[in-house]
């Protein structure tokens, strides 16, 4: 979040996401209960998942705005014209980063109560907790920055964005692990290989 804020190395910042996300995996497989185990496997093949999707988008951002610093992408022209199919790509992955269905396996309440998180209690589930929070800004500082220097439409392109999230995790039931693997990088992988070769074409 400090490196978002203060206008950072977007491919920094996808990396230091990479590492907390293998810190909070790693939580819960080390404990003993099984619900925290099969939520980690889970929350693994999730992170196997979009983790790449990212870090292809961050390098077609590159490609389009000349730099990965957040500071000096806000102060270029959109290139969302550019863009289109990583927001697709993006659009595609918010669910599966912030456990919300179709693609909300990790956590399934109905059926490992909770996941990764079963074992954590007081301050420590605070902290985890506060960073679901922090993940929404993460994920959305993306979508916000494809349009550049254009903060209107990037706010309303995140609002738009979020209302289209929320209708779909409202209205989908969950798919399970391997079919969630399988969507991800075929059609995420896909759409944001497409945006670099739309970039350079």
């Amino acid at each position: 979040m400090f490196m978002i804020f203060f206008g950072g190395n977007i491919l920094y910042i996808v990396f230091a996401h990479l590492l907390a996300s293998i810190f909070y995996v790693a939580s819960g497989f080390s404990v003993k209960s099984i619900f925290s185990q099969i939520g980690s496997n889970r929350k693994l093949l999730s992170i196997v998942s979009y983790e790449p999707i990212l870090l292809i988008n961050a390098v077609a951002i590159y490609l389009s705005f000349g730099t990965f610093e957040i500071s000096e992408i806000l102060q270029s022209d959109t290139s969302f014209g550019n863009l289109i199919f990583s927001y697709f790509s993006l659009l595609l992955i918010v669910p599966a980063i912030l456990k919300l269905s179709p693609f909300d396996a990790p956590k399934a309440h109905q059926e490992i109560v909770g996941g990764v998180e079963v074992e954590f209690v007081g301050a420590f589930y605070e902290i985890v907790y506060a960073s679901k929070f922090l993940e929404i800004i993460f994920i959305y500082t993306f979508i916000f920055i494809l349009l550049g220097n254009s903060w209107i439409f990037g706010t309303l392109l995140v609002v738009f964005s979020f209302l289209i999230v929320s209708l779909v995790d409202n209205s989908t039931s969950r798919i399970n692990a391997n079919h969630m693997v399988k969507l991800l990088l075929s059609l995420g992988l896909g759409l944001a290989t497409i945006s670099i070769l739309w970039i350079k074409l």
